[in-house]
C-alpha cells in the first residue's frame, strides 16, 4: 500500500478518537521496541438492513463483528394507499 508511518499514524489516532479503535496490547519483539496491537470495538457501530415489501417488514441489525444480530418481522395489512400495522 506504500503508506508512511506518519499517514498509519494519523489514521490510527483518528480511528481511536472517534472511538472505533484501541490498543489491545504490545506485541514482543525480540530487538527495538515492541509494537502495539490495535483492536476494533465491535459495538463501536451497528449496520441496520431494512426490507419492505407490500406484505412485510424485516429490520436486522448488527455489529461490526457481524455479531449481536436482531431482526424483527412484521406482517402489514394494506388498505387502499396506507399501511397498517
Amino acid at each position: 500500500m506504500q503508506l508512511s508511518l506518519p499517514t498509519v499514524t494519523s489514521n490510527l489516532d483518528y480511528l481511536k478518537k472517534q472511538g472505533l479503535i484501541d490498543t489491545s496490547g504490545k506485541i514482543r519483539n525480540t530487538g527495538g521496541r515492541s509494537a502495539t496491537a490495535f483492536s476494533y470495538i465491535k459495538d463501536a457501530r451497528m449496520a441496520i438492513g431494512v426490507d419492505i415489501t407490500a406484505n412485510h417488514i424485516t429490520a436486522g441489525a448488527v455489529n461490526l463483528s457481524g455479531g449481536g444480530f436482531r431482526s424483527i418481522w412484521k406482517t402489514t395489512h394494506t388498505s387502499g394507499k396506507s399501511a397498517k400495522w
